[in-house]
C-alpha cells in the first residue's frame, strides 16, 4: 500500500483469504477498510500506515490480528509489515498468514479439555447443559451457544438454555423461531439437518447458503458465519441438539469433524451415564437383592454358592468355586491394608461397599462394584453375601475417558509451549518433559534422523528409576546405521518410514526381537511411536512407553494421530516464522536484491529484483547451489576466505562479480550474513546492490559502517576504530578499556511491545551513552542488542569502576517511549587495555568473558576480567568513604 493505506498490489493468496476473487475489487482501497473498526489497536494502525508512508523505515510483527473479509467476517491472522520502494514511492509490503484453522483447532481442543473436566463432576442433566453453555462460550469464545430439543407436535426447536458473547445477541437468539420441516424455510437450517439425520450438521459460512435466508437479517446483524448442530443421544435416543454459531468462516469445517464428534461421544455417554445413576438410586434395594454377580460364603470365607453370572465374568465354573476362597479372583491391584479392613468391617456385622478390582481365570482384569452384607444368625455372623455389579466397560472408558482429557490438555498446553520457545530445537527439548507430565506415560523421548543416523535429541523418565533404561534405549539405537532397515519391525522404524501413529498395547505379543524381553523384564507393556514431519518430510519419532497394558483404543488413536498432526504442524510453524526472520533481516538491510541459502549454500529463496538482475526464473534458482553466479574471476585465496568467514559464523561484506544467465559480467557490493537458531548455522542471507558511477564513496561507507537503527559504528567500524586507538596508546603504554554493555532479556521487549518500539528503545539507550560518556570516546552498536564502547586515556586502573558505575546507573534509569515508561536491567563486561590484551580479538572476547561473569551475579552488574581490578577500585572507593565521613566527623587534627 502507499499513501492513506490506498492498496497498489496483492497477490492470489490475499484474495483468497478476504474471499475476494479479482485484484480490481480492493486496489485503490485503504488498508483500514479491511480492518474492523472496534479492534483495540486501530490509532496504531493508522500511524503506522502514515510513518510509513512518509519514507519511516521500521517493521511491525502483529501475531494475533483480525481482517475483514468481504462478508464483513473477522479473520485472525498475523501480521509482518515492513517499508519498502515500489514504483518510486516508499510503500508498505505486508506479510499476512491465515490463521483460522489454528484457531479453530485451538477452540476445538480447550473446549475438549474443559468437556472432560466437567462431565466427571457434573450429576444432573440441568447443571451439564447450563455449564456446558457457559463454557463454550465465556471460557472458549464461540459467539453463541444454545441447548435445546424439537416438540414432535410443532415440530419447532425449544430452546432450554441459551448463551451469547453479548446480552442483545442471547436476547435476539431467544426470539429465534427454528423449525426441523424442512418444507418450511424456518426449517432447513443445520438444526434440522442435525434433527433429520442424527449426525453433526455444519454450514461453513451461512451469509454464502440461499436456504438460510431465513435468518439472514440476525446472521448479518451480529455478524455469524459458521454454525454447528450436535445431536446428544441418551439410550441411542435424540434427546439434544447442540447449537454453536462463531463470526469467524470455517470455525467449523470437515477437518476437524472428529473433535467435535468427540465432543458429541463424550456429552451423549454423560447423558447416559446420569440416567443411569438415576435408575440406580432409584432402585438399589432392588439392585441389592439381585445382583448379576452373588456370591455367598461361610464365615471363614470359603465359598459355598455362586450365580452363573460368576462364571460367566470371572471364567470359573461353578464346581472349580465352590470350596475356594474368593482371594481366587484377586489381582494383586488392592494391597493387604484393603482387605484387613474389608474383613474388620464385615466380621463386625456391618455392611461393606467397595469397588473390587479382580482378575479372571485367563488372567485379565474386571472391575466390581460390590456389597458385602453379612447375614447374622443368633447374634453371630453365619454367612457373608457379595452381590455385585460389573463395571468393567464403564471403568475402561472413564479410563479412556481420562486418556482422553489428558490427551487434550496435551494439545492446549502444546499450543502454548510453542508460543513460550524460541526456537524449534527448544521445542523438541522440551516436548518430552510435557508428554510424560500431561500424559503421564513413564518414558517419552525424541528421536531425529539424518544420513540414516538416529539421533535421541530429547528424553524424560515420569519416574528416576527409569532413567538408566532411557540411557540403555539411547545408546543402542545410536550406535547402529540404518537402524530402521535393520530392525524394520519396530514401531520407530515404522514411524520413520511411513507417516502414522505405530501403537502396541503388550509389547509381550510381537516380534520386536531382544527388545520385547528387556522390556517387559522392566515391567513396560504399552508403546506408541508418532511420525513428526517438518515441511511434509518426515525428521524424526517421538516414542512414548508406559507400564500400562491396553491404554490405545480406536478413540485414543485418532487422538494421538491429531497430537502427531499438530506436533509436526508446529515446527512447520518454526519454519514459517525462521523463514520471516530471515525476510525482515534481508529487507530492513535496505539492498536490492535478496538470495537466502541453506546451510550447504543452496537457493531456497530469491526475490523478484534478484530474478530481474539475473534474468534467471525463480524454478531454475531454487535448489541450485549459489556458484550458479560465479564469475570465475576470484582468485582461490579470496574464495578460501569467503567460505571461512561464513562457516565460523562471521557476515562477510566485499564486492564482488556476478555472471548473469545471458553470460553478462555485473559489479556487486554484497553482504552475505549466517542466520542462526540455537547457535548453529541454519542458512544464509545474501543482500546486494549494483555498484555503478551514482553510488558514492559516502553512501558505501555508511552501508559498511553505520549501524542502521542507532546511527552508531557497527561492529565492523568499532573494530576498525578500535585498531586505530591501540596503535596510538600501547606505544605510549597509555590506560584504555573495552566494555560490552546487554539489557537483560531485551527479546522479552520485542514480543510485548514489536519490533519497532523495541528498536526506538535501543535508539535510546545509544543517545543516553552519548551523552554520559566523552565525545572522544568510541561508543558502537554492535550484533543484536549489544552495544560496545571503547574508554579512552584513563588516569588509574581504578578509575575504571567508578565510569562504569555511572553508566550503569544513567542507562538503567527509565525510557520513556509511546507514552509508556520502560524499565531495563543491564550487565557490562569489562577488559583492560593493555593487560587484558593488544589486539582487537582479544579485548572483544574477554569483555564477552567478563559479560558473562557480570550474569551470573544477577541484573545491573559489573564485570570484569581481571579480579584484582575490581578489588582495587572497591578498596579505593571505601577509602574515599572513609576518609569523607572521618572528616565530617573531626577526626583530623591539623598541626601546621
Amino acid at each position: 500500500y502507499q499513501e492513506e493505506g490506498k492498496i497498489v498490489f496483492a497477490n492470489k493468496r490475499f484474495l483468497d483469504i478476504l474471499g475476494y476473487s479479482n485484484l480490481d475489487e480492493i486496489l485503490g482501497k485503504s488498508i483500514l477498510d479491511f480492518i474492523p473498526k472496534d479492534l483495540s489497536n486501530i490509532e496504531e494502525v493508522k500511524e503506522f500506515i502514515r510513518r510509513r508512508t512518509q519514507g519511516e523505515i521500521f517493521s511491525v510483527e502483529l501475531k494475533n490480528h483480525l481482517y475483514l473479509s468481504k462478508t464483513k467476517a473477522y479473520i485472525p491472522v498475523s501480521v509482518f509489515a515492513y517499508t519498502i520502494e515500489y514504483n518510486g514511492k516508499s510503500s508498505g509490503f505486508v506479510l499476512v498468514l491465515d490463521r483460522t484453522q489454528e484457531v479453530s483447532s485451538q477452540k476445538l481442543f480447550f473446549a475438549l479439555s474443559q468437556i472432560n473436566q466437567l462431565i466427571v463432576r457434573v450429576e444432573s442433566e440441568e447443571d451439564l447443559l447450563k455449564e456446558i453453555c457457559d463454557i463454550l462460550v465465556d471460557k472458549v469464545g464461540y459467539t453463541a451457544c444454545v441447548v435445546g430439543c424439537v416438540d414432535e407436535a410443532s415440530k419447532i426447536f425449544i430452546q432450554k438454555f441459551t448463551r451469547a458473547n453479548t446480552k442483545e445477541n442471547e436476547e435476539a437468539i431467544k426470539r429465534l423461531t427454528i423449525g426441523v420441516d424442512p418444507s418450511t424455510p424456518k426449517g432447513k437450517g443445520s438444526i434440522s439437518q442435525a434433527y433429520r439425520t442424527k449426525k453433526i450438521a455444519i454450514i461453513e459460512d451461512v451469509l454464502q447458503k440461499t436456504h438460510m435466508s431465513y435468518w439472514q437479517d440476525i446472521y448479518s446483524f451480529f455478524n455469524i458465519h459458521s454454525v454447528c448442530s450436535i445431536p446428544l443421544m441418551q439410550n441411542n435416543q435424540l434427546k439434544y441438539i447442540l447449537y454453536l454459531n462463531d463470526t469467524t468462516p470455517n470455525t467449523f469445517n470437515l477437518d476437524f469433524f472428529h473433535l467435535l464428534e468427540e465432543i458429541q461421544l463424550d456429552l451423549s455417554f454423560t447423558l447416559d451415564k446420569i440416567e443411569s445413576q438415576k435408575s440406580i438410586t432409584l432402585y438399589s434395594k432392588a439392585l441389592e437383592k439381585s445382583h448379576e454377580w452373588t456370591v455367598i460364603t461361610d464365615k471363614e470365607g470359603t465359598i459355598v454358592d455362586v450365580s452363573q453370572a460368576v462364571s460367566d465374568i470371572s471364567g470359573y465354573t461353578k464346581s472349580e468355586l465352590i470350596g475356594k476362597n474368593p482371594r481366587i479372583f484377586k489381582s494383586g491391584h488392592q494391597d493387604k491394608e484393603f482387605y484387613k479392613k474389608l474383613w474388620e468391617r464385615i466380621l463386625s456385622g456391618n455392611t461393606c461397599s467397595c469397588r473390587f478390582i479382580n482378575k479372571a481365570k485367563d488372567g485379565s482384569i474386571f472391575y466390581l462394584d460390590s456389597i458385602i452384607v453379612p447375614i447374622v444368625y443368633n447374634n453371630e455372623v453365619y454367612r457373608f453375601i457379595d452381590l455385585s455389579r460389573d463395571v468393567t466397560k464403564q471403568v475402561q472408558y472413564e479410563k479412556t475417558l481420562e486418556l482422553s482429557n489428558r490427551i487434550y490438555n496435551t494439545l492446549y498446553e502444546l499450543k502454548n509451549l510453542s508460543i513460550r520457545v524460541k526456537s524449534k530445537d527448544e521445542f523438541l527439548e522440551k516436548l518430552p518433559d510435557l508428554l510424560a507430565k500431561y500424559l503421564e506415560f513413564d518414558l517419552a523421548y525424541v528421536v531425529l534422523e539424518k544420513d540414516s543416523k538416529l539421533n535421541v535429541v530429547s528424553k524424560c523418565a515420569k519416574d528416576q528409576k527409569y532413567n538408566e533404561c532411557l540411557e540403555e534405549i539411547k545408546g543402542f539405537m545410536e550406535k547402529i546405521i540404518n537402524f530402521k532397515d535393520k530392525y524394520p519391525k519396530f514401531l520407530l522404524s515404522k514411524s520413520l518410514k511411513k507417516e502414522n501413529v505405530y501403537i502396541a498395547n503388550d509389547i509381550s505379543l510381537y516380534d520386536f526381537y531382544s527388545f520385547g524381553k528387556y522390556a517387559s523384564s522392566r515391567g513396560f507393556n504399552s508403546c506408541c511411536a508418532m511420525s513428526i514431519s517438518e515441511q511434509n518430510k518426515i525428521i524424526g519419532s517421538v516414542v512414548l512407553i508406559s507400564t500400562q497394558k491396553n491404554l490405545f483404543d480406536a478413540k485414543i488413536y485418532k487422538l494421538l494421530k491429531t497430537l502427531s498432526s499438530q506436533i509436526s504442524f508446529v515446527l512447520d510453524r518454526f519454519e514459517e516464522q525462521k523463514f520471516a526472520q530471515m525476510t525482515q533481516l534481508a529487507i530492513e538491510s535496505g539492498f536490492e536484491f535478496v538470495i537466502i541459502t541453506d546451510e550447504n549454500f543452496n537457493i531456497i529463496y530469491s526475490n523478484d529484483k534478484a530474478l530481474s538482475i539475473s534474468g534467471y526464473t525463480r524454478q531454475e534458482l531454487i535448489d541450485v547451489h549459489r556458484s550458479i553466479f560465479s564469475s570465475k574471476t576470484h582468485i582461490k585465496e579470496s574464495t578460501k576466505y569467503f567460505l571461512e568467514t561464513l562457516t565460523n559464523g562471521l557476515p562477510y561484506s566485499n564486492f564482488m562479480r556476478h555472471k548473469t544467465k545471458s553470460g553478462k559480467i555485473l559489479d556487486f557490493y554484497v553482504n552475505i550474513i549466517p542466520f542462526k537458531q540455537d547457535e548453529k548455522i541454519t542458512n544464509y542471507i545474501g543482500i546486494g546492490k549494483i555498484v555503478n558511477e551514482q553510488d558514492t564513496i559516502e553512501q558505501l561507507e555508511k552501508i559498511l559502517y553505520t549501524e542502521p537503527i542507532t546511527n552508531l559504528p557497527n561492529y565492523r567500524s568499532f573494530q576498525s576504530m578500535l585498531v586505530r586507538f591501540l596503535e596510538r596508546v600501547l606505544p605510549e603504554n597509555k590506560i584504555g578499556a573495552v566494555a560490552i554493555i546487554n539489557p537483560v532479556e531485551f527479546s522479552s521487549i520485542n514480543q510485548a511491545l514489536g519490533f519497532e518500539r523495541a528498536n526506538e528503545v535501543l535508539r535510546l539507550i545509544g543517545e543516553r551513552l552519548k551523552n554520559t560518556l566523552y565525545s572522544y570516546d568510541i561508543i558502537a552498536k554492535l550484533e543484536s542488542d549489544k552495544f560496545g564502547i571503547v574508554i579512552k586515556d584513563l588516569k588509574t586502573e581504578e578509575d575504571l569502576f567508578i565510569i562504569a558505575s555511572k553508566i550503569l546507573s544513567e542507562i538503567s534509569k527509565p525510557y520513556i517511549t509511546f507514552g509508556r515508561n520502560i524499565s531495563i536491567a543491564f550487565n557490562i563486561g569489562i577488559s583492560l587495555i593493555p593487560k587484558d590484551g593488544t589486539t582487537v580479538n582479544e579485548l572483544i572476547d574477554k569483555a564477552n568473558i567478563a559479560l558473562q561473569d557480570a550474569r551470573q551475579k544477577g541484573e545491573n552488574q559489573i564485570g570484569f576480567f581481571r579480579k584484582e581490578i575490581e578489588e582495587k577500585a572497591l578498596q579505593k572507593l571505601k577509602l574515599r568513604a572513609d576518609l569523607e565521613l572521618a572528616v565530617l566527623a573531626k577526626e583530623f587534627i591539623p598541626f601546621y
